[in-house]
C-alpha cells in the first residue's frame, strides 16, 4: 500500500471531494430517494440535499 501525506486542503480539491461524497453516499441516498440519477440536472443539489 502506498505512503500517505497528510497536507491543508486547497480548492483544487473541491471537485474530487464532491465527487467521492456523492459516491460515499450514493446507495443510503437512493434508498431515501434523495439521489437524482445523471440524466437529470446534477447529483445533489446545492447545500448536499437531494430534491424535495
Amino acid at each position: 500500500m502506498g505512503d500517505w501525506e497528510l497536507r491543508p486542503a486547497s480548492a483544487a480539491d473541491v471537485e474530487a471531494v464532491a465527487e467521492l461524497r456523492a459516491v460515499v453516499l450514493r446507495a443510503d441516498l437512493e434508498r431515501l430517494g434523495r439521489y437524482r440519477n445523471a440524466g437529470q440536472c446534477s447529483g445533489l443539489q446545492a447545500g448536499g440535499e437531494g430534491p424535495r
